[in-house]
């Protein structure tokens, strides 16, 4: 009698086992399906230049100034908040 149980505990793990094999197989085909279909793109890893049109534009706008101001004023800044935070905490 515990026999019959054990055999039908077993069957029942590796049905189990097998249902689980096949979807894992089945979600591999699937994801399959969504690669390499679109051609790699790559991120530029060096600095942009800009063409001549573009850099008269950027220097006519003067941001590069502004830009270097704008660094500048971070770093005072940031000490005045960190100082402000630090009185507060």
């Amino acid at each position: 009698m515990i026999w019959n149980i054990l055999r039908l505990y077993l069957r029942i793990i590796i049905l189990r086992i097998k249902n689980l094999i096949y979807l894992q197989l089945i979600m591999s085909y699937k994801m399959k399906r969504f690669t390499n279909l679109y051609q790699l793109s790559k991120t530029l890893r060096f600095e942009l230049v800009p063409d001549e049109r573009s850099k008269h534009i950027i220097e006519q706008l003067g941001l590069i100034v502004q830009d270097e101001q704008r660094a500048e004023s971070y770093i005072i800044m940031k000490i005045i908040i960190d100082r402000y935070h630090g009185l507060i905490a």
